[in-house]
Parts: C-alpha cells; structure tokens; sequence
C-alpha cells in the first residue's frame, strides 16, 4: 500500500465520520481541525507504507560473500510498526543472531528491512517470522534468530496502564542453539 495506492480523499472523508462519532466538546473539534488529513496521509505515507516492500529482492542488493562462520549479532535495531488490533503504535528493539552460511549483508541492509517490514498493521509475532524468514532465505545462514522487544500502545493505553512494559518476540530459522537464545537474552 504506496500513496498512490490509497484514497487519501475517502480516508479523510472516514477519519472525520470518526471524529465526529466521537462527539468531541467543541474546544476539542477546533484541536483536531485538520487532524483527519494528517491521519490518513501519515499511514498512507509512513506507517502503511511498507506493504509493496518485497524483501528478498531488496536484501539481494546487499548480499555480501564471506568465508567467516564466526557468529553476528546485531543488537539494539530501532522498531516501530502499528499493531492491527488498535491501531496504536509498538516501538522498541530488534536485535538478529546470524551463523553466517557463506553469505552476509551490509549492516545497513538489517534495519532498512525491519523498517520497511514494520511499515505495516502487523502482529509483532508476525514481524519477527516475517524478518527471520527473509534474512535466512536471503543469506542461507545455518541459522538465524530475532528477538523483538516491544512497548505497546494499547497496553499502556488502555486500562491495565502498562507503562514500561515489553512483549518479547522470538523466531528462529535453522540450526540456532540455546547459547544464542542467551546471547539475545542479555
């Protein structure tokens, strides 16, 4: 889903029914004048923007040979992507175990794919298979590990008021032994 793609007109149009559902005091309506445009071309332009990525053709650009099988990790990767269920954002971490199979990326190839993977309304634990999966059929690792750490909006949002709280995402491909699941952990 591009811009191109997306009715921003129709978007608006849904945003201020919204806004208008909500019955809003006045003080409020003059607050949000404007806001349905913004909405919808924010997750038209940023946090939607990532459903044509297709990352195997993209990581392809920054396969890089390697005769190492030393381990990678990559810790600390910046994450934010929109969960489905309320429409709120979950930022936090990434961080990727890598026993490389004769093949590496670029370092910047890590977190321009987990962006633009989390530029969607995605489950977090659909993220980490989705990223997990690309890197291991991009590299042909002997085996590969991400782990999501993720602060939700709807938990600190809503009435259980979560503040600090993480959910933490495993997916593993391959031969990752339990060693790696530590590394991660720390």
């Amino acid at each position: 889903m591009n811009q191109g793609s997306v009715n921003i007109a129709r978007a608006t149009a849904g945003l201020e029914v919204f806004f208008g559902a909500l019955n809003l005091p006045e003080s409020a309506r003059a607050e949000t004048d404007g806001s349905a445009a913004r909405v919808a071309r924010l997750y038209a332009e940023v946090l939607c923007a990532g459903y044509n990525y297709d990352a195997l053709t993209d990581l392809a650009q920054d396969v890089l040979a390697t005769s190492s099988r030393d381990r990678i990790v990559i810790r600390d990767l910046q994450l934010r992507t929109t969960c489905p269920h309320h429409l709120l954002p979950a930022v936090g971490t990434a961080s990727v175990w890598l026993s490389p199979g004769g093949s590496i990326l670029g370092l910047g190839a890590y977190g321009r794919a987990l962006s633009k993977l989390a530029a969607r309304l995605v489950l977090q634990e659909t993220l980490a298979a989705d990223y997990a999966d690309a890197l291991f059929t991009s590299l042909n690792p002997s085996g590969v590990l991400v782990c999501l750490e993720l602060s939700h909006g709807c938990m600190v949002a809503s009435g259980e008021c979560a503040e600090g709280s993480r959910v933490r995402t495993l997916a593993a491909r391959g031969d990752v032994p339990e060693s790696a699941y530590v590394e991660l952990a720390r």
